[in-house]
């Protein structure tokens, strides 16, 4: 702050000299009305900008507090559905799963009749053939859906962890 050098203050009268017994009150010297006005007006400004500084940092406070705020709110959301989320990623991997596989049975069991069929004489090879590139294509689907539950159940699985470590921390701290 500009206080914090040293004023100069131009005296206008001198009441005592060198030597000179003083007691308490006495008047030792009289300033100029200019210097006392310029360093009025220092001190004001020194005030405006003291003021200005506060009112700054007390703004960057209160942005602080809502943004923890936020993030508090944040972790506590997140960590409520947390369970949830993670139990409804599975059941959708799990199904995908299931389905997969129930058509990939399903293909092969058609697989299997035609082949008896053609066995018995009947002439399906060519249904036999068809359901053959229906299966590898199924198989394909079902293998895709084993990856990506191992994949994504992982993901969900942390997910799930750091939103309860995140809960867990907002728990200790209150």
């Amino acid at each position: 702050y500009p206080l914090r050098r040293q004023r100069q203050m131009c005296i206008r009268d001198r009441y005592v000299s060198v030597g000179q017994q003083v007691k308490a009150g006495d008047a030792l010297l009289k300033l100029t009305d200019e210097s006392i006005e310029k360093y009025r007006k220092k001190l004001k400004e020194a005030v405006t900008e003291a003021s200005a500084d506060y009112n700054s940092a007390a703004l960057s406070s209160a942005k602080e507090k809502v943004s923890a705020n936020y993030s508090y709110n944040l972790s506590v959301a997140e960590g409520s559905v947390a369970q949830e989320e993670y139990e409804a990623t599975i059941s959708e991997l799990q199904d995908a799963v299931d389905e997969a596989q129930e058509a990939v049975d399903e293909s092969q069991a058609l697989l299997t009749y035609y082949q008896e069929m053609i066995d018995s004489g009947m002439d399906l090879s060519e249904s036999l053939a068809d359901e053959q590139g229906n299966y590898d294509k199924l198989y394909n689907k079902l293998k895709a859906a084993k990856s990506a539950y191992t994949t994504k159940s992982v993901e969900a699985e942390k997910k799930y962890k750091e939103a309860m470590l995140s809960l867990s921390l907002i728990h200790i701290s209150e």
